[in-house]
């Protein structure tokens, strides 16, 4: 994954010199046409988990275990059409812990010969591109309010898993085994997309530059693991918290 970040990395920054070349430093930055900023964003973030899936004489189910912490930061570049709205991008990278209970049942003549549970907790990686249509407003003392509305494109970076799985059946004696660090890069959804909304303000420090912080909400769409029987999408809740240029 180091090739696909220097590249997004460098065709941003491309696109911020050009901005950078047309825009003029003013007090909080009104009359600059690009912003470059750096921002950290802890969070909290939830499974939704997919519908009972039977193939076969195989049903799959999953179950939402407790929320998990998350966080990233990364870099942020603003290129604004007007002095209200414009795009807000950047290269991000995205850390998170998804807790769920996954439950495989064997049937045999109707019945549960065997009952697999696994309890997941996976922490998962992603290098992030947001693709967000940012609007704010005018300058109200020191401050502007705005909100954001877009995309997060993602690629999977590392994918680890602390699990216990417990078999039962009836004819076979309970047993459980606990496995740490488990490599499920490969059985893992390499691309995550979501919808991205958030409000937030930011406060002007000195001419162009301006502390931010607001609250976003990340929707994801796509199940993070590859196989469709174990459908868990992610979503969270994140507090951004970042510096203006």
């Amino acid at each position: 994954m180091r090739k696909p970040a220097l590249f997004a990395a460098a065709i941003l920054l491309s696109a911020s010199s050009l901005f950078a070349q047309d825009g003029g430093a003013t007090a909080n930055g009104t009359d600059r046409n690009f912003h470059f900023g750096l921002n950290f964003t802890p969070g909290v973030y939830f499974p939704v988990v997919g519908s009972i899936v039977t193939a076969g004489n195989t049903t799959y189910s999953n179950a939402a275990n407790a929320p998990g912490f998350g966080y990233g930061y990364g870099v942020n570049l603003e290129f604004y059409f007007t002095q209200n709205y414009g795009l807000a991008t950047g290269v991000e990278v995205l850390a998170f812990q998804a807790n769920y209970t996954n439950t495989t049942d064997t049937l045999v003549s109707g019945k549960v010969s065997t009952s697999d549970q696994t309890v997941h907790q996976q922490s998962m990686q992603y290098l992030e591109i947001p693709l967000l249509l940012k609007f704010r407003t005018n300058s109200i003392g020191m401050i502007k309010y705005y909100g954001e509305f877009g995309l997060s494109l993602g690629g999977l970076l590392s994918a680890s898993d602390n699990n216990t799985v417990t078999r039962s059946g009836a004819l076979i004696n309970t047993t459980s085994t606990t496995t740490n660090a488990v490599n499920i890069y490969s059985s893992s959804s390499f691309f995550r997309v979501g919808l991205d909304v958030g409000l937030g303000l930011e406060y002007n420090i000195a001419g162009p530059t301006s502390i931010q912080g607001a609250i976003h909400y990340d929707n994801a769409f796509t199940n993070m693991n590859s196989n469709s029987n174990n459908s868990v999408i992610m979503k969270g809740i994140n507090l951004v918290i970042g510096v203006l240029f």
